[in-house]
């Protein structure tokens, strides 16, 4: 009777994380979340197949396309587990920056004038720093598809939330994550700017944004923002999935951003 019930418990929850990683590959097919679009397709045709078993040949067939099936479902829930611990020691911050450094905000979307809801998150969490740390210059940087490019929003959002701009250097190129670092360094350079980066991103995308800093050969410092919460997952997912296939199996994935360019 237990093992029934355990049974039946198992492959209810196995129904459940199919359906959301499902629902949740469908919605970010267009970032590149496909691979959790088959998992749940594993996943459901696991559940569906689990207790299907006819005559003996079939069984065999069965049992091994399930035990198959649960093998992968296994290894990738083993690695994204671990992606996911190595992406949260990455996020957190360690802002032990002094005023010999320079903070390099990132940018993303905006929504006209105004900052979307990632990168408020963002200038909040530089606005804050920064007030405590009155001498630290700041690089804004970041393109834009608009009217208005990312770095022009964000000096207009540091500059009304009293940061004096004087401080304020604006990076208007960048279309990716590693031209944010390339382009402030050359800034740094330019202005004679501590050459230390005090990095303020998103929590999720802070672990990728040390490995371009790393490829830009600049030394950094982690000042993470928090994450909208209901795009921490599929945003943290894309991130886990980029780092896998392009920095540890040195496959290019092609993941156009948002400017149209490859990241």
């Amino acid at each position: 009777m237990l093992k029934k019930l355990g049974t039946i418990l198992l492959r209810v929850i196995l129904g459940v994380l199919a359906a959301a990683l499902i629902v949740f590959g469908v919605i970010g097919i267009r970032d590149y979340l496909w691979h959790l679009l088959v998992a749940g397709i594993l996943i459901l045709i696991l559940d569906i197949f689990w207790g299907r078993m006819g005559r003996e040949s079939a069984a065999r067939i069965f049992r091994t396309l399930r035990t198959l099936m649960l093998v992968l479902v296994l290894m990738w829930a083993v690695l994204d587990g671990v992606m996911i611990v190595m992406n949260i020691r990455a996020a957190g911050s360690n802002a032990d920056a002094t005023a010999e450094s320079t903070m390099v905000v990132l940018g993303t979307d905006v929504d006209g004038e105004e900052p979307g809801d990632l990168l408020r998150l963002r200038l909040e969490t530089a606005a804050a720093y920064l007030k405590e740390h009155p001498d630290m210059p700041v690089i804004v940087t970041g393109c834009g598809r608009g009217e208005h490019t990312e770095a022009e929003v964000m000096n207009r959002f540091l500059i009304a939330s009293g940061i004096a701009e004087e401080r304020i250097y604006q990076e208007p190129k960048a279309q990716s994550t590693l031209e944010n670092f390339t382009y402030s360094k050359e800034i740094i350079k330019s202005n004679g700017l501590p050459q230390d980066m005090l990095v303020v991103t998103n929590n999720y995308h802070q672990w990728r944004a040390s490995l371009y800093a790393e490829k830009a050969q600049v030394s950094t410092h982690r000042l993470s923002a928090p994450t909208t919460g209901y795009m921490l997952f599929p945003l943290s997912e894309r991130e886990r999935y980029i780092i896998l296939v392009e920095e540890w199996l040195g496959i290019r994935v092609d993941v156009v951003n948002k400017y149209g360019v490859t990241v």
